[in-house]
């Protein structure tokens, strides 16, 4: 290649590079977003890798079981998850960014029980789902908190009654109350989102910082909110540089992707693993749950009235191929393992 070539080849990567630069701050100016934010954060490094992480106690016992594929091929991503705490055998996921607002209905076997519609102006980046019934009534909320660019000055969760007749005709469903919140000190990308009534807030947990940062919101404000930071969790590893050296994507192996609550108990789900907290007492280590490596894992979900019962998906390779639905028990043995059936009120 002749030096003139290079040059123009050199010269037309940074023509194109200036264009796409230009039209992301034009969309992130169009959208309200903090463009600067976005810049750094598009060309911010990789934070460096460590040599180890402090060892962590593994469950008791635990046993993963595949159960089906997940039928319905709209649902490609499976971002958030929730078991239904009004219907028997029903779970309850969602598409990631760029997708539009909808509920997908399931059997704990993938088979499709339907598709809702979400009455909402917009829908940014839903990554998180959970379920709760306040005052007998069942509802889910919805985490449309995907920020990866870090550029959001404020997110919002979004909670919807749950259909009571799943094979009605009515395949809409209004949005019951908005939740609009905010960071203490910058932006935060979160996929991971949980229900507490009895003490009447929501838990979301941030994915892109180390250690992950776990805030609190409460169930309903007319107002926006700054979401209040509970504790950094310190017991979620980092990706090492052994990892590194094998692939490249490494990186994000340790990102939390789900997170669901039972009484006390915390399960929080990276690509990866899967860790068990108990809520009393956040700063000690959880328990690790292993998990196959299955693909990109992006939701977890307890069973309906089950603290050591669990389900998660797997996302279709590039929105296609297979997706399925995993049921993952753990206990400190097999003969503890409990499911009730029932309203789950966390």
């Amino acid at each position: 290649m002749s030096l003139r070539i290079f040059k123009r080849l050199l010269i037309c990567g940074f023509v194109a590079g200036l264009f796409l630069l230009g039209l992301f701050s034009v969309y992130g100016w169009q959208q309200g977003f903090a463009v600067g934010s976005g810049l750094w954060h598009l060309v911010q490094p990789k934070r460096d890798p460590v040599v180890s992480n402090p060892p962590l106690q593994d469950v008791g016992w635990q046993q993963v079981t595949w159960l089906g594929d997940i039928e319905n091929s709209n649902l490609k991503e499976s971002s958030g998850l929730t078991a239904s705490p009004r219907h028997d055998n029903v779970l309850w996921s969602i598409n990631d960014s760029g997708s539009e607002p909808i509920l997908f209905a399931m059997s704990e076997e993938g088979v499709d029980l339907g598709e809702w519609q979400v009455n909402v102006d917009k829908a940014v980046d839903w990554e998180s789902l959970d379920s709760f019934v306040l005052d007998g009534v069942s509802y889910l909320v919805i985490g449309d908190t995907g920020d990866n660019f870090r550029w959001r000055p404020f997110v919002w969760l979004l909670i919807v009654p749950e259909p009571a007749d799943l094979n009605g005709s009515d395949k809409t469903l209004d949005v019951a109350w908005k939740l609009e919140y905010s960071y203490p000190d910058g932006f935060r990308d979160s996929e991971a989102l949980a229900a507490d009534v009895s003490s009447n807030q929501f838990y979301v947990l941030s994915k892109r910082h180390y250690p992950p940062e776990l805030f609190r919101l409460p169930l309903r404000s007319s107002e926006r909110v700054v979401a209040e930071l509970v504790q950094e969790m310190n017991g979620i590893p980092r990706y090492t540089e052994a990892e590194y050296e094998i692939d490249d994507d490494a990186y994000y192996r340790h990102m939390p992707s789900g997170m669901d609550l039972a009484g006390d108990s915390l399960l929080i789900t990276t690509y990866q693993h899967a860790y068990l907290y108990d809520l009393a007492s956040l700063a000690n280590d959880p328990l690790r749950v292993q998990l196959p490596s299955i693909g990109q894992r992006e939701s977890i979900s307890f069973a309906r009235g089950s603290s050591n019962r669990a389900f998660v998906t797997k996302e279709r390779y590039e929105g296609k191929g297979v997706a399925d639905v995993f049921r993952v028990d753990f206990a400190s043995s097999p003969d503890s393992i409990s499911v009730q059936q029932g309203n789950l009120e966390h």
